[in-house]
C-alpha cells in the first residue's frame, strides 16, 4: 500500500512539473509573438520633405513598403533638404533605417520631435567615412539607445552631391542585442578604422581596434576588413540575442606591399582629371580610374616601373561590375609588342567584383598592362593591387548533377578576391589562391548557378572539391505565342523570343505605363525560374504575373522589383514549379512619360529541384540539433497552436509522435516529458 502511495505521489509530481514546464512555455510564447517580424512605424506615419522632383517623387513614397518606389528633392533642394515621417501620437523607437538610392549623401543627422515642445531635436549625425564599402545604394542602419518616444522623425541632409532620393525611411522598436570585439593583426596590434559588419549594421574600429554595436537580435556572418591593407576574415552564425552581448574578435593577415604603388600608371583615356590613371594605384578606395566615354572595349590601365619587378599577384578592384573580359599584358621588347601573360572572361555578379589572379610561376617586368577586351560600358577601376604572395590550391570538377557528366567550360568563382577560373573539356580546374577561407561555385550557360561551397586553403596541401550544377532544360518561352499591350511598330513582341540581345520588344512610345510582354501556352506549362534580359528605357517599377483560372492577371508573389537598380537583367528562381497558361512580365510606369519600356529576351526554364540528402529524422527533434530539449517542445507548441504556420516537412515529421498526421498539444506533452527525461521517444 505505501509503495503504491509512494507511486502516485511520484506521477502527481511529475504532472506538476510538466504543468509548469507548459505554462512556462506559454509564456515563452508569449515573449515570441512580441518578438515576431519587426513592425515599421513609418508605415503609419504622415509623410512630408522640405520638397518633391515632382508629385511621382513625394514623401509617401519612402513610406510605402515599395522598394521600386522612392522620394526624391528637387533639383535645387541640396544641402538643407529633409525626410520626415510625423504620428499623431508618441512612438517609441530604437532603430531608424535610411534606405538611399546612388549614394549621393555625404552627411546627415538624424532628429525626433519633442511630443511636448514639437521642436526638432538631433540624435544622431552621421560617420566619416559615410560609406566606407562604396555600395551605389546604401543602406544606413540607426541604432538609439536609449529607446526615444517621440511624434516624429526626420531625416535632415547637411551635405550631399546633387539632390537626395530615398527608398524608405523607416522606425522600428526592436530587441537589440550587443556585438563587440577586437581586431588585431598577427602580432596582437589593434587594427585601426578597420570596417566590422553584420548583415546591413557596420562599425568602425577605434585606435585600439576595438569595436561595438548595438543590433537586432538574430544570427549574423560578421565580417571584419581593412581594405588595401589586411585580408578579410568571416565569422559565420554567430548569434546575438536580446539584451545580450556578443564578443567576436579577429585577428587579420597583412596584405603583402602593393607594388602597384610605386609604378607610374597612364592609360588610354579618362573620363576627368579627377578620374585619371593615378587614381588606381594612389591606395584609397575613395577615388578611381575611369576611361572617357566611348572608350569601352580596348581600354587600358599601364603600369610602368623604374627598375624590373618580380611578382606572383595581381588583383583588379573593379568599380560597377562592367569588364566582362580582360587581358593582363607584359611588353616584349623582342617582338615590339604587347603579349598576353593572362586573360579571362568574368561572369555578371553586380556592385563592386574583386578579380584577382596567382600565377604559378612569378612574372618578372618592368611593365604591366591591364587591357578591357570587352565590356559593357566604360570601365572603372578602384584600385590595381601588384603583389608576392604564399601561394595555395583549389582544384575540382564541376558536374551536371542529373547525369554526372562533366560541364565543360564552366566558370569557377573563388571568392571573395579568390580567382575566376573556366574548366576544362572534362569540367576539371586548378587555380592558385593564398591560403585563407573562400567560397567556390560554379556557373555555365545552360545551367543553374550551383550553391557555394566553403573550402579552406593552406600552403601545403591543395584542396579538392566537386562542384554540382542542374541543367535548366529547354526554353519553354520558345514553345508559347509571344504577345504585348502594345508595341512601336518596329521592335515587336517576337524579338523577345529570338535569342539576340540586341533586339528588344518596345512599347507604343504613347503608351509607357501598365505595358507588358508575355507569352501564353496551349496548355498548362509549368516553370520554377524566368529569366528577363536586357531591360530597356529607364523602368522604375515592375513584376512578374499568371493568367489565373478565372481568366484574371495574378501577380506572382515576391517579384515586384525596381529594373532600375538590378543591371540589365533578373532572373528569379522558385522554389515550387509554377503552373500557368500564360506569363507575362508587367511594367508599372518608367522615370519619365517619354522613357519608352522594352525587354530583349525573355526566357522560361523548369529545372529539377535539387534536394539535398537528409538526416534521419529523430522524433522530438523540432531545431535538428540532434536532441531533444525544452527549445523543441517551443517549437512544436507554436505549431500546435498555430503561432508557426508554415513548419517545414522535416519538424512535421519530428514532432508529429502519435503519427495522426498533425502536430497537436499530445505531440508537445510527449516531446516536453522527453525533454524532461519522463519519457523516450522511438
Amino acid at each position: 500500500m505505501l509503495a503504491q502511495q509512494r507511486k502516485r505521489g511520484r506521477k502527481m509530481k511529475a504532472s506538476r512539473c510538466i504543468f509548469a514546464l507548459m505554462l512556462a512555455l506559454m509564456l515563452v510564447l508569449a515573449a515570441a509573438v512580441a518578438a515576431q517580424t519587426p513592425v515599421n512605424l513609418s508605415k503609419s506615419a504622415q509623410p512630408s520633405s522640405s520638397s518633391d522632383w515632382n508629385a511621382d517623387f513625394g514623401p509617401y513614397k519612402a513610406n510605402d513598403g515599395d522598394l521600386t518606389t522612392r522620394w526624391n528633392a528637387a533639383a535645387d533642394d541640396v544641402n538643407g533638404s529633409w525626410l520626415a515621417m510625423t504620428w499623431s501620437s508618441p512612438q517609441t523607437i530604437n532603430k531608424v533605417v535610411v534606405r538611399q538610392a546612388f549614394d549621393r549623401i555625404r552627411k546627415f543627422h538624424i532628429e525626433v520631435m519633442d511630443p511636448v515642445t514639437k521642436d526638432w531635436k538631433a540624435v544622431y549625425e552621421s560617420p566619416t567615412p559615410i560609406n566606407p564599402t562604396n555600395n551605389p545604394n546604401p543602406t544606413f542602419t540607426i541604432v538609439l539607445q536609449p529607446a526615444v518616444t517621440t511624434t516624429g522623425v526626420r531625416l535632415f541632409i547637411d551635405e550631399a552631391t546633387v539632390c537626395v532620393s530615398i527608398f524608405e525611411l523607416e522606425a522600428y522598436k526592436v530587441p537589440l542585442g550587443i556585438l563587440k570585439g577586437t581586431v588585431k593583426d598577427e602580432a596582437g596590434k589593434g587594427i585601426a578604422g578597420a570596417v566590422v559588419t553584420a548583415g546591413g549594421n557596420q562599425a568602425l574600429t577605434d585606435a585600439n581596434g576595438a569595436y561595438e554595436m548595438l543590433i537586432d537580435a538574430g544570427t549574423y556572418d560578421v565580417t571584419a576588413v581593412k581594405t588595401g591593407e589586411f585580408r578579410s576574415r568571416t565569422t559565420r552564425g554567430v548569434k546575438v540575442d536580446a539584451d545580450a552581448t556578443v564578443t567576436q574578435d579577429f585577428v587579420l593577415i597583412a596584405l603583402p606591399p602593393n607594388l602597384a604603388r610605386s609604378a607610374t600608371a597612364t592609360s588610354s583615356s579618362d573620363w576627368s582629371e579627377d578620374y585619371d590613371a593615378p587614381k588606381a594605384i594612389d591606395g584609397s578606395m575613395q577615388t578611381r580610374w575611369n576611361a572617357a566615354a566611348g572608350d569601352v572595349e580596348g581600354a587600358y590601365v599601364d603600369l610602368e616601373w623604374s627598375s624590373q619587378q618580380t611578382f606572383n599577384k595581381v588583383t583588379i578592384r573593379e568599380a560597377f561590375d562592367r569588364i566582362r573580359e580582360y587581358a593582363l599584358q607584359i611588353f616584349d621588347k623582342s617582338k615590339g609588342d604587347w603579349v598576353d601573360i593572362y586573360r579571362a572572361t568574368v561572369p555578371t555578379t553586380g556592385g563592386d567584383p574583386v578579380l584577382s589572379v596567382v600565377f604559378s610561376k612569378p612574372v618578372t617586368t618592368n611593365t604591366l598592362r591591364v587591357l578591357v577586351s570587352r565590356a559593357d560600358n566604360v570601365a572603372s577601376i578602384w584600385e590595381l593591387e601588384v603583389s608576392n604572395v604564399p601561394v595555395g590550391t583549389v582544384k575540382g570538377t564541376v558536374v551536371d548533377v542529373t547525369s554526372g557528366k562533366p560541364v565543360a567550360g564552366a566558370t569557377v568563382t573563388v571568392g571573395p578576391g579568390g580567382a575566376i577560373v573556366a574548366a576544362d573539356s572534362n569540367g576539371a580546374f586548378s587555380t592558385m589562391v593564398e591560403p585563407d577561407e573562400y567560397l567556390v561555385s560554379a556557373s555555365a550557360t545552360g545551367y543553374l548557378s550551383g550553391d557555394p561551397k566553403v573550402v579552406v586553403v593552406s600552403k601545403d596541401k591543395p584542396v579538392e572539391v566537386v562542384l554540382q550544377l542542374a541543367p535548366l532544360g529547354e526554353n519553354l518561352a520558345l514553345k508559347g505565342k509571344p504577345s504585348a499591350s502594345s508595341d512601336d511598330g518596329t521592335n515587336v513582341p517576337e524579338n523577345v523570343l529570338d535569342g539576340d540581345l540586341t533586339t528588344a520588344w518596345m512599347s507604343d512610345p504613347l503608351q509607357t505605363k501598365r505595358q507588358w510582354i508575355g507569352v501564353t501556352w496551349d496548355k498548362e506549362t509549368q516553370f520554377r525560374m524566368v529569366a528577363l534580359l536586357g531591360f530597356r528605357g529607364v523602368i522604375q517599377k515592375s513584376r512578374l504575373e499568371i493568367l489565373a483560372p478565372s481568366g484574371e492577371w495574378e501577380p506572382i508573389p515576391d517579384t515586384e522589383f525596381n529594373p532600375e537598380f538590378t543591371g540589365p537583367s533578373k532572373t528569379f528562381l522558385f522554389e515550387k514549379p509554377i503552373s500557368a497558361k500564360a506569363l507575362r512580365y508587367f511594367i508599372f510606369y518608367t522615370n519619365h512619360d517619354t522613357n519608352v519600356p522594352g525587354l530583349s529576351e525573355l526566357e522560361v526554364y523548369n529545372p529539377p529541384v535539387l534536394e539535398a540528402p537528409k538526416p534521419a529524422v529523430v522524433p522530438g527533434d523540432m531545431n535538428g540539433d540532434g536532441k531533444i530539449g525544452i527549445p523543441d517542445a517551443t517549437i512544436a507548441l507554436q505549431i500546435a497552436v498555430g503561432l508557426l504556420k508554415t513548419p517545414t516537412q522535416e519538424q512535421i515529421e519530428a514532432g508529429d509522435i502519435n503519427k495522426n498526421g498533425k502536430i497537436d498539444i499530445a505531440d508537445v506533452t510527449r516531446i516536453l516529458r522527453a525533454a524532461v527525461g519522463l519519457d523516450k521517444l522511438s
